[in-house]
């Protein structure tokens, strides 16, 4: 199932090393969110340990500031 998210936040996102596959119904790749706190601080459990540029340490869990991410997981809870 392909997903749409805003125009802002697909603007936003200026620095995804995985080609949007997250929107394209191919999300075997896409970090879970574990816990979200406020809407604000996302904090995810990544499938693989690669580096990503939306990615920050927060000691031994991970935080996602990536646009995309944060609307899907506000709009379709995924």
């Amino acid at each position: 199932m392909v997903l749409h998210v805003g125009d802002e936040s697909l603007k936003a996102t200026t620095r995804c090393r995985k080609g949007f596959s997250c929107l394209s119904g191919d999300r075997k790749d896409m970090c879970k969110v574990e816990t979200c706190i406020h809407g604000a601080v996302y904090f995810v459990k990544c499938p693989d340990n690669g580096y990503c540029p939306y990615k920050t340490s927060f000691g031994i869990d991970y935080c996602c500031n990536c646009p995309v991410r944060k609307e899907l997981f506000d709009k379709f809870k995924i």
